[in-house]
């Protein structure tokens, strides 16, 4: 795990694994410190279990998933 700075926008990046993949995010911030604080927050959450890559999914297979689910759940599925 480390942090590494990109030059053109000053921004520290977090480079980690989870899960068996590796993964580099922007921490958001162009202080080191804060950055670090970054780092252990993800690192710790990794250690408990609690981190899940963010799924990407599109739109259009977001509506359908809701539209089951708002039809076995909901009366007023059709409104939605």
């Amino acid at each position: 795990m480390a942090l590494y700075r990109r030059k053109e926008a000053g921004v520290w990046y977090a480079d980690y694994y989870a899960n068996g993949e590796r993964i580099q995010q922007s921490t958001g911030t162009t202080n080191r410190r804060e950055a670090e604080k970054f780092l252990a927050r993800r690192t710790a959450a990794i250690e408990r279990g609690e981190f899940a890559k963010p799924v990407r999914i599109l739109l259009s297979e977001f509506g359908e998933r809701y539209i089951e689910y708002a039809k076995t759940n909901k009366r007023a599925w059709r409104r939605d």
